[in-house]
């Protein structure tokens, strides 16, 4: 059985940010009291596309690229 991993844990496996993960649950992923595996994780990105993906696709379509570093 894999490890429960809290959104922290799940962001340092994924090599991810916390935000991303925060991304992925507001987008459908689900973790039960606050955890999940790793391989749901995976599973879960291999099924929908990247949480950040929408944004990515409308600064290339705008050709703003300023506003991706902060």
């Amino acid at each position: 059985m894999s490890k429960l991993l809290c959104v922290s844990e799940l962001a340092y496996e994924l090599r991810r940010s916390t935000k991303f993960v925060y991304r992925m649950r507001k987008l459908g992923f689900i973790m039960p009291g606050g955890t999940a595996t790793l391989e749901e994780a995976r599973a879960w990105l291999a099924r929908n596309p990247s949480p950040f993906a929408e944004k990515q696709r409308i600064l290339s379509t705008t050709g703003n690229e300023s506003s991706t570093s902060a």
